[in-house]
């Protein structure tokens, strides 16, 4: 999953570990870190991959902004309330996603 912000600029990255699904209808429950991020307005994109007959990853398809949240009152190096600088802070590396999937 990609993080964006509101202006959509692309900051931060996170990532699961391997899962299976049967073939068929599939629920699948997820939980997304969101530490490390600023006050503001984000929205997620989700890419679903699968693992090639190499054991590469092929892209398998992609939601673009889907999931909007906010954060509030944060405080993110010391400062209580700072806002997400898109024009100046870079990308970050979020903790795994955890998946659990039911058949």
């Amino acid at each position: 999953m990609i993080v964006f912000y509101q202006d959509g600029s692309r900051i931060g990255k996170t990532e699961s570990g391997d899962f299976t699904v049967q073939q068929g209808i599939n629920t699948v429950i997820v939980s997304v870190p969101n530490e490390g991020l600023a006050d503001g307005t984000y929205y997620y994109e989700i890419s679903i991959l699968q693992r090639g007959r190499s054991f590469d990853r092929e892209k398998c398809d992609c939601i673009p902004n889907v999931i909007p949240f906010m954060i509030n009152n944060t405080e993110v190096f010391g400062v209580k309330g700072e806002k997400w600088q898109s024009n100046y802070w870079g990308h970050i590396m979020m903790k795994p996603i955890r998946v659990t999937a039911f058949n």
